[in-house]
């Protein structure tokens, strides 16, 4: 998805969270952004203050936090990261294997007022 329409998207759910829960003003957003996920978190977050003046989103701050690749293997289920010196499973070599993390692009957190 293009970044224009994921941050409208986006814009809409955290505004439609806030208004659920009675808030006046959005303070803080906070993004969590899979290394995977292909999305460039500033570039969304360009779009969202755009879009953001007369909002409860307006003024607000915005936080991206950046997870790393985990996998899980398939045959041993030992957990590792893409750091890994081997070309599988640093356990038992196995090369089945699925992503755990790194393919999120999420709403952490929204801190109002």
């Amino acid at each position: 998805m293009h970044e224009s329409g994921r941050a409208q998207a986006v814009f809409d759910a955290i505004l439609a969270e806030a208004k659920k829960h009675g808030a006046q003003r959005i303070t803080k957003v906070t993004f969590a952004i899979g290394e995977l996920s292909g999305v460039d978190g500033e570039h969304v977050v360009e779009h969202i203050e755009e879009l953001a003046p007369g909002t409860l989103l307006e003024g607000a701050k915005y936080e991206l936090v950046h997870t790393t690749v985990e996998f899980e293997c398939g045959q041993c289920g030992e957990r590792f990261g893409a750091d890994s010196e081997a070309a599988g499973c640093p356990k038992c070599s196995s090369v089945r294997m699925k992503v755990i993390h790194g393919q999120e692009f999420s709403v952490e957190s929204i801190d109002v007022e």
